[in-house]
């Protein structure tokens, strides 16, 4: 959606650059070529016209920046105990059922990141995370906040899983406010 924005911006500013700069009145010999000078500079006069509002009203969206997102990650090696997997199992069970519609907008995700591989070791760094851990990271107007639930999943995630939910789920709401 954010690149889709930044696309039609493009578009739009190039249009209108070369919509002004063919304003310019060309000489030519040739009636037929000023005359198709001239309907080029109509055209994209017109569609630098439609599409700068466009982007414009594309851009309010909701009035929430693209960047304004909370992310609910879990980490994991390559040894899981079951604890571990009931973290990931009802994180996982609660960003689906509790903010479908925050997913689809891009507000809420969920991820899985393997501290194994070469990708998820820098990440793993990044976030100090050595073994198992859940965060919820959540980002708004270019500032991001960290919480780490690591403990509070151990400790709920098995043994009282409706408190383990209700908690992930209030961390995942306050940042949605």
């Amino acid at each position: 959606m954010k690149n889709m924005s930044k696309t039609f911006e493009f578009l739009a500013g190039a249009l209108m650059v070369l919509g002004l700069s063919s304003c310019q009145e060309v000489y030519m010999e040739d009636d037929v070529k000023l005359k198709n000078n001239r309907q080029m500079k109509h055209l994209l006069l017109l569609l630098s016209l439609v599409l700068l509002p466009l982007c414009a009203i594309h851009a309010q969206g909701t009035g929430r920046k693209a960047t304004d997102v909370v992310e609910v990650i879990y980490f994991h090696g390559k040894q899981r105990c079951p604890g571990c997997m009931a973290i990931e199992k009802f994180s996982r069970e609660l960003v689906n059922t509790a903010f479908p519609k925050e997913q689809q907008a891009g507000r809420v995700r969920f991820r899985v990141v393997d501290i194994n591989s070469k990708q998820g070791a820098v990440e793993a760094r990044k976030y100090k995370v050595t073994w198992s851990s859940l965060f919820v990271t959540a980002w708004k107007n270019g500032k991001q906040t960290r919480k780490d639930l690591t403990r509070f999943g151990f400790q709920y995630a098995r043994k009282d899983t409706p408190k383990f939910k209700q908690g992930l789920k209030q961390e995942i709401a306050k940042h949605l406010k």
